[in-house]
């Protein structure tokens, strides 16, 4: 089960250092574009969990093919030469990289191996071609390439064999040979007593008051509030519709950035939009919500409003006041009303 492990990762130039220290600190190495230089800067990185590659990497040429790196920019992983994707690597059926901004690292890793087992120096080169750009120009300045040159040395090493671990004999002890017993004694069965007869419990009459008691509540009981038509599921699809911003809107919802980054890496794995995106975070915060009330829709509306959407957040908070459904109808509906007297504590 011998493979190396490979990353590859876009992250803006002011960046750069920060991250490659990172992960020659987890013990990658790292290769650079090959013949090209860009400013936002992609590189790609590979490890191996028992064997250090020695690679050569080619110097970056001066000239200017920066670009700016745009929110769902997405590249198709391509791998080809002397190695090929163990059989269990995810890129074999995604082979996408998407690049978000909000969130902390955006990289796709895999498992490769050489295509046979001669001992030979291998050249490998992975490409990273843009999606969806119809410009040529700026299709040329985003494609990426790198080269992976493999010593031979290195290879020789990855092929010998593990040593197998060394056990140790376990010593058997002879067991004792057992002492006979001469003196054989009949077994004389006892007589057991007779059980004694079964006792029948005495039952008491138990006082009224105790039975009043024990069967009166202390507690009254509380009936969990229902949620607010506004937040319905229906209401809050439409909102996503509306509001595709899916990652901008956690932020403000001030989810944790553990949740907004894994419901992201599922967006990516799941090949969702942008608008699924948005109604899966407005799920989880509306989960998260104790009041699934007045204190619920303030945050939605506050949230809304910092992301200047104020037509759909006095929408919502009409449809909370008239305990209707949100819907695109009530966009208009609330340029009719006066929300001049509602006001939040």
């Amino acid at each position: 089960n011998k493979s190396w492990l490979a990353l590859v990762e876009v992250f803006p130039q002011h960046d750069a250092c920060t991250k490659i220290s990172e992960r020659i600190s987890q013990g990658f190495t790292v290769i650079t574009r090959t013949q090209t230089k860009a400013t936002e800067a992609a590189s790609f990185r590979f490890s191996s969990r028992r064997h250090q590659l020695h690679t050569k990497s080619t110097p970056l040429v001066d000239n200017d093919e920066s670009f700016e790196l745009q929110e769902g920019l997405t590249w198709f992983i391509n791998v080809e030469g002397d190695v090929r994707l163990r059989n269990d690597a995810d890129l074999r059926d995604n082979a996408q990289l998407r690049y978000f901004a909000r969130l902390n690292e955006t990289f796709r890793t895999f498992f490769f191996e050489p295509l046979d087992m001669d001992p030979r120096p291998l050249v490998a080169s992975v490409n990273l071609v843009p999606m969806t750009i119809n410009d040529e120009s700026l299709r040329e300045k985003l494609t990426l390439n790198f080269k992976i040159e493999i010593e031979e040395s290195t290879m020789v090493d990855f092929l010998v064999p593990d040593s197998p671990r060394e056990t140790k004999p376990v010593e058997k002890i002879p067991e004792k040979p057992r002492e006979l017993n001469l003196n054989i004694v009949p077994d004389i069965p006892k007589e057991e007593p007779a059980p004694p007869p079964p006792q029948t419990p005495k039952l008491k009459d138990i006082p009224t008051k105790v039975v009043r008691r024990l069967t009166t509540t202390k507690k009254p009981i509380t009936v969990p509030d229902k949620e607010s038509r506004a937040l319905t599921g229906r209401s809050l699809m439409t909102l996503a519709r509306l509001v595709p911003e899916g990652l901008t809107l956690a932020v403000h919802l001030q989810l944790p950035d553990s949740t907004i980054t894994g419901i992201g890496f599922d967006a990516l794995s799941n090949s969702l939009n942008m608008s699924d995106v948005s109604y899966k975070i407005l799920l989880h915060w509306k989960r998260k919500c104790k009041d699934k009330q007045m204190e619920a829709i303030r945050q939605l509306t506050n949230a809304l409003r910092e992301m200047n959407y104020h037509i759909i957040a006095d929408a919502i908070l009409n449809c909370h006041l008239t305990n209707k459904e949100f819907t695109r109808d009530s966009i208009s509906d609330s340029q009719n009303e006066d929300f001049n007297s509602v006001s939040f504590q």
